[in-house]
């Protein structure tokens, strides 16, 4: 990615991610590198994710240039968001925006998902990693299993027996 493009996503990475009370800003976790690696990876469904994303920033920086200012990034934060909410919310997006919708759904997935596996997110979910058990399993706890449970009945289905 170009400087210019990274400044863009770091931006739009704040926008998806700020910081909150206890939680660093979604560029300050490097999210912007990790969507440049993303993109630059050879695989076949990153090199779409590239074309997708590409078109995207352009875009956003093409509406910034009409609104008056350089770039996406150098908009003040509620004009960001106004951009992005002809686009990011499903049942209001914008007639012919769709494709652009789509681009900004797959990059909040890329952000988000970047930002929960990093060492502060996954903290921050509680996430302690795969630690080995020794002996017998013995099992997921009472409340996993309430949990579980309430999560399954909306859905018409329910716990397995035994458990």
């Amino acid at each position: 990615m170009t400087e210019a493009q990274l400044v863009l996503v770091s931006a739009l990475t704040d926008t998806v991610l700020p910081e909150a009370e206890d939680l660093p800003a979604g560029s300050a976790v490097e999210i912007p590198a990790f969507i440049n690696e993303w993109v630059s990876s050879p695989y076949e469904k990153t090199q779409e994710d590239r074309e997708r994303l590409f078109e995207l920033f352009e875009w956003l920086e093409g509406q910034a240039r009409s609104s008056g200012e350089d770039s996406f990034a150098k908009l003040e934060a509620y004009q960001q968001k106004a951009l992005l909410d002809r686009i990011a919310w499903k049942g209001r997006i914008e007639t012919g925006l769709e494709g652009y919708a789509s681009a900004f759904d797959r990059f909040r997935n890329l952000a988000v998902s970047a930002y929960f596996a990093s060492d502060i997110g996954a903290k921050w979910v509680g996430y302690i990693g795969n630690k080995p058990s020794m002996g017998d399993y013995e099992g997921p706890t009472q409340e996993a299993l309430n949990h579980l449970e309430a999560s399954l009945v909306p859905l018409g289905l329910k716990l397995p027996e035994g458990l």
